[in-house]
């Protein structure tokens, strides 16, 4: 029988390296691992990062929902609230993606189905200013928070997330 051979790939070193990372705790810090056996620790270690991110959004649209009591945001509408939308778009800004203070529970009227939902209204950022539902400095620091741009560290994000969900539930 042959020994593993003593091998790294390279572009996933800090995946193995970092002590920090959950799903790699249990592993030795000894790299003596095949590439096969690499691979299949990458492929679970991605395949951990997608639940991780489901998870995340998941708990994201439940405190979205929370904080809105389940009704929809927009002034003078009395619907439920059925779909949560972020107010710093996820491609342009993905570090805000899970972001609570991102959030704003809408009926689909409002989110994206008619003239005044908030992806067609080019003024829904000043209706919802106008009316009282978020202040001009609500925007503001969004807008800063906006500017700064740093990682997204998903394991931070998930016991954030969960955290804040607990205490919105407790309320």
């Amino acid at each position: 029988m042959e020994l593993p051979k003593k091998c790294i790939i390279a572009k996933n070193y800090w995946r193995f390296t970092n002590p920090l990372n959950p799903y790699i705790m249990n592993m030795p810090l000894t790299m003596d691992y095949t590439k096969k056996q690499q691979s299949r620790y990458i492929k679970q270690f991605q395949k951990n990062k997608e639940e991780l991110k489901t998870d995340c959004h998941k708990l994201w649209r439940e405190i979205c929902f929370l904080k809105a009591k389940g009704k929809c945001e927009y002034p003078k509408c009395y619907n439920p609230a059925t779909q949560p939308h972020h107010i710093k778009t996820k491609g342009g800004y993905p570090y805000l993606k899970y972001d609570p203070e991102n959030s704003m529970a809408l009926c689909y009227y409002h989110h994206d189905g008619g003239r005044y939902g908030a992806h067609h209204d080019i003024n829904f950022k000043e209706i919802i200013i106008k009316n009282g539902v978020r202040t001009k400095e609500f925007f503001d620091k969004l807008e800063r928070k906006a500017d700064k741009g740093y990682k997204l560290d998903l394991e931070l994000e998930f016991l954030y997330l969960t955290k804040l969900k607990q205490e919105l539930t407790n309320k």
